[in-house]
């Protein structure tokens, strides 16, 4: 249960549903953002993996 003195009073559903579709726009741009900061994050996972690759090469010889 709820704490009623947290509870804003009078909130109708509707309005509980503006804010709602609010905060999820706003969460969708944050979505928007962040993909050129995975490719970044994915770049640098990639990187790491071919010096592995080379290392491996060197134990085979």
């Amino acid at each position: 249960t709820l704490d009623p003195s947290l509870v804003p009073p009078k909130t109708t559903n509707a309005e509980a549903d503006e804010l709602d579709e609010e905060e999820e726009e706003e969460e969708e741009e944050e979505e928007n953002e962040t993909p050129p900061r995975k490719k970044g994050a994915a770049a640098k996972l990639k990187k790491p993996t071919k010096p592995e690759s080379s290392e491996k090469k060197k134990k085979a010889f």
